[in-house]
């Protein structure tokens, strides 16, 4: 599920700065790609468990 949020233009500088989130393609391998992808997945099952 994508969520979307509003920042000033200030916040978001501060967060993205000059540089583009296209720069960080490549940066991990697969494997570990797929592990952080693991990881988020178990860490927003657990979330949403907590939630309910």
């Amino acid at each position: 599920m994508a969520k979307s949020i509003r920042l000033s233009e200030e916040a978001y500088d501060r967060l993205a700065g000059e540089r583009s989130l296209l720069e960080l393609t490549g940066i991990l391998s697969d494997d570990e790609a797929d592990a952080l992808r693991e990881a988020v997945e178990e860490r927003r099952d657990r979330r949403a468990a907590e939630l309910d």
